[in-house]
C-alpha cells in the first residue's frame, strides 16, 4: 500500500521531538518506544555548533564546493559504548547539490569527517552524518549526501559515512527509519531498517508527541503557541510558590529547563540560546506581566517582590489573563533555508 504523507512529517520541530523521545528510556506502559536508546544511542547535544577550520575551508574551495563556515546541527547522538557519534539534521524535504541547503550539508559532511576536532572529542572519535526527512524523501536525500561526500573527497578532506532516515506517520503511529535499504553507508539508517515504531497512536489520535522541545528559533511560527502557554503555566506556578515579603528570582535558564523537562541542558549553541531563545522569553514575560512595576524583567531572569498574599493573587491573575504576542520579535525567527 502506498503511504500518503502527513504534512506533520515535514515539521522539523516534530521530527526533533520524535528523535528526542526515541533517545530516553520509557516506562513499559508508555506509548513511546525508545528505539534509539534500545540501539545503544543517547542524546549528546542539540543545536550543536560545528565551525570549520581555515584549512577545511581552503580545501573546500580547492574542490569547488560551497559551504557555510559555521554550521549548527539540530542534534548529535553518541553510542553509549564508544566515541561513535551521529550528526543529525532535520529537514522538511530532500534537496539537491545545487540547492542553498547544500552549503550547510557540505559543511556538515566536512565536520563529521573530522569528528574529534568538530566535537572537541578525542582524535579517535568517529561520526556519521544523517538527515532526518519525511519518509518519501529518503532516497533523494541519500543520493545528495553521497554526491556531496564524493565532491568533498576531491579536496583531500576525509568524508564520513552518510545516510537518510525517514519520519513516517501511519495509522498506528509514528515511525523512524527506512522501509527498505538504500545506498548510504551510515550505520544508523540500516539499524532502523525496516522502520521502527516510536509513538503508538489510536485511530484518529493526534500523532504529535508531548513536546519536550516546545519551540526552537528555526521552527515554524505556528509552533510558538505551545511554547508561549508553557512559559505562562510555569511562571504562574513560580508566582504561586513565591514567598511573601522577600524577593524571588526565576532565571530563564531554570524556566527553560522546566519547560523542556531538562532537554535545554543539551543545547550547545549558547549564542542562540541567550540571544534568541532568552530574548524571546524576555519579550513574552513582558507581555505576561503587562509592564507591572512589581516584576522586573531582566536579560536572563525575572525578579518579583511580593508584599502580601493579595498582591500575589493579583499578579497571578494578570499573567493568566495576559494576551500573548501573535508573532515573534524581528530577528528571532529564521527561515527553513537558513
Amino acid at each position: 500500500m502506498t503511504h500518503t504523507p502527513n504534512p506533520l512529517e515535514r515539521d522539523c520541530l516534530f521530527q526533533l521531538n520524535v528523535l528526542v523521545w526515541a533517545c530516553f528510556p520509557q516506562p513499559r506502559v508508555a506509548p513511546v518506544t525508545p528505539v534509539l536508546e534500545q540501539s545503544g544511542y543517547h542524546l549528546w547535544s542539540i543545536e550543536q555548533p560545528l565551525p570549520l577550520s581555515p584549512t577545511q575551508l581552503i580545501a573546500l574551495k580547492r574542490a569547488g564546493v560551497e559551504a557555510i563556515q559555521e554550521p549548527v546541527v539540530d542534534a548529535v547522538l553518541q553510542h553509549q559504548e564508544d566515541e561513535d557519534y551521529v550528526i543529525l539534521e532535520c529537514k522538511p524535504d530532500s534537496f539537491g547539490c545545487g540547492s542553498d541547503r547544500a552549503k550547510q550539508a557540505a559543511a556538515l559532511v566536512v565536520a563529521a569527517g573530522d569528528a574529534g576536532a568538530a566535537l572537541n572529542r578525542p582524535a579517535r572519535a568517529r561520526a556519521e552524518l544523517c538527515y532526518l526527512v519525511p519518509g518519501s524523501c529518503t532516497c533523494t536525500m541519500d543520493e545528495t549526501l553521497t554526491e556531496l561526500s564524493a565532491q568533498i573527497s576531491q579536496g583531500s578532506l576525509p568524508s564520513p559515512d552518510t545516510g537518510a532516515i525517514g519520519v513516517s506517520i501511519k495509522a498506528d503511529g509514528v515511525y523512524l527509519g527506512l522501509s527498505t535499504p538504500i545506498g548510504g553507508e551510515a550505520f544508523l539508517p540500516r539499524r532502523l531498517t525496516p522502520q521502527k515504531l516510536v509513538l503508538a497512536i489510536s485511530k484518529g489520535e493526534d500523532p504529535k508527541p508531548l513536546y519536550v522541545v516546545p519551540w526552537m528559533p528555526d521552527a515554524p511560527e505556528s509552533e510558538l503557541l505551545e511554547f508561549k502557554e508553557k512559559i505562562r503555566a510555569h511562571i504562574v506556578a513560580w508566582l504561586g510558590n513565591a514567598p511573601v515579603g522577600e524577593q524571588s528570582v526565576l532565571t530563564f535558564e531554570d524556566l527553560l529547563h522546566s519547560v523542556t523537562r531538562g532537554i535545554s541542558a543539551y543545547w550547545r549553541n549558547k549564542e542562540s540560546l541567550v540571544g534568541r531563545v532568552f530574548g524571546t522569553m524576555v519579550s513574552l514575560s513582558r507581555q505576561l506581566f503587562n509592564k507591572d512595576p512589581r516584576c522586573a524583567v531582566k536579560k536572563t531572569e525575572l525578579r518579583v517582590t511580593l508584599t502580601s498574599a493579595k498582591e500575589q493573587a493579583e499578579l497571578i491573575r494578570i499573567v493568566q489573563k495576559a494576551q500573548m504576542p501573535a508573532a515573534l520579535p524581528p530577528g528571532v525567527q529564521l527561515t527553513l533555508t537558513e
